[in-house]
């Protein structure tokens, strides 16, 4: 992403990082200017699906 005006989605951040910044800066619009650094961080959530298999104390 080069410079330039972003506006992040309602479901994201964007992280600002680089010139005249100390550290990261989290905001949802922001100007990048020459030298500084944006990234978009989603925010929404997700799920991992899981297979279990027990073994009873009888069948050990």
């Amino acid at each position: 992403m080069g410079w330039g005006y972003y506006v992040a989605e309602p479901n994201s951040y964007l992280a600002v990082t680089g010139a005249h910044i100390d550290g990261v800066k989290i905001i949802k619009k922001c100007m990048v200017y020459p030298f500084q650094k944006v990234t978009k961080i989603a925010n929404t959530p997700f799920d991992f699906s899981m297979s279990l298999q027990a073994m009873t104390s009888e069948k050990l």
